[in-house]
């Protein structure tokens, strides 16, 4: 039982480091698409790569 709270804590955890993670990288692309530069090539493909990250991560999670 107590195997079983642990994990439901750790997961909970992870899920809300998940959500913060998410909110900054949020914030990151609007300032991004904000700038005038933001075709600028590496900052896209770092940007998309993040989301491919993430997007791995919630499937694992899912």
């Amino acid at each position: 039982a107590l195997f079983d709270v642990t994990e439901q804590s750790v997961k909970r955890a992870v899920e809300i480091g998940l959500d913060y993670v998410m909110l900054t990288i949020s914030y990151n692309l609007k300032h991004l698409a904000d700038k005038e530069y933001h075709e600028s090539i590496d900052e896209m493909n770092h940007a998309s790569f993040i989301g491919s990250v993430m997007y791995a991560m919630s499937r694992l999670l899912a």
